[in-house]
């Protein structure tokens, strides 16, 4: 009886010590679940900031093809604008070769008769800016001292004559300055003069466009 009793403690004893050991082991394994769930969570995380990321950068990507697609467009665009540019330039080019090709060779007598003739006489387009200019300021001073003479003349000869009319031909300007329009009487060589000022100022005016349009072409 005592054996048996002694036998059953015994084996009570062994129990408690294999349920304390299972009790450290089951202690053991809640840590690491709860360790592997912290991990697993931070897992999770990270993956989602991968999808994130992931998502992110396609937008980019698709982003930059859309910026590569508009700037190749633009490229094309500023190619062709260089080449229209080019064809431009080399338009004004020949013109400029040709302006300077006919103002290179002797111009005809009656080429600026007047200064107030008509455009279909002379072509501004086969002048150079600086030669127009220089002819026009030539074509101001030369007009007013000949014109001037003109009327001083034409007062002289109708002071002696009274059955003249006062009217001169504008012929005896000198060959090559160019003539003014002939005055119906002597109270006119203001008006004709006033006339000369006016046009020339006209082609002067029509001169700083031209300029300016090149200035603006070679920007």
């Amino acid at each position: 009886m005592l054996e048996d009793i002694r036998a059953l403690k015994e084996e009570n004893r062994r129990l408690k010590e294999e349920n304390e050991l299972g009790l450290r082991a089951q202690a053991t394994l809640m840590d690491d679940l709860r360790r592997l769930k912290q991990e697993n969570s931070a897992y999770s995380e990270k993956l989602d900031q991968l999808y994130r990321d992931n998502t992110n950068g396609n937008l980019m990507v698709k982003q930059k093809d859309t910026q590569i697609m508009r700037l190749s467009s633009d490229l094309e665009s500023a190619k062709l604008k260089i080449k229209s540019l080019e064809q431009t330039i080399e338009m004004m080019k020949l013109q400029q070769s040709s302006a300077q090709t006919q103002s290179s060779q002797p111009l005809q007598q009656d080429a600026f008769t007047s200064p107030f003739a008509s455009p279909k006489r002379f072509s501004l387009s086969r002048l150079s800016l600086h030669e127009l200019s220089t002819r026009v300021d030539r074509l101001l001073i030369e007009n007013g001292a000949a014109f001037f003479n003109n009327l001083d003349e034409t007062k002289s000869n109708s002071a002696e004559d009274q059955s003249d009319t006062g009217f001169k031909s504008a012929s005896a300007l000198s060959a090559d300055a160019p003539t003014v329009t002939e005055s119906k009487n002597v109270g006119g060589g203001e008006e004709n003069w006033r006339k000369a000022t006016e046009v020339t100022a006209q082609l002067k005016a029509r001169i700083e466009k031209m300029k300016q349009r090149n200035r603006l072409v070679n920007r």
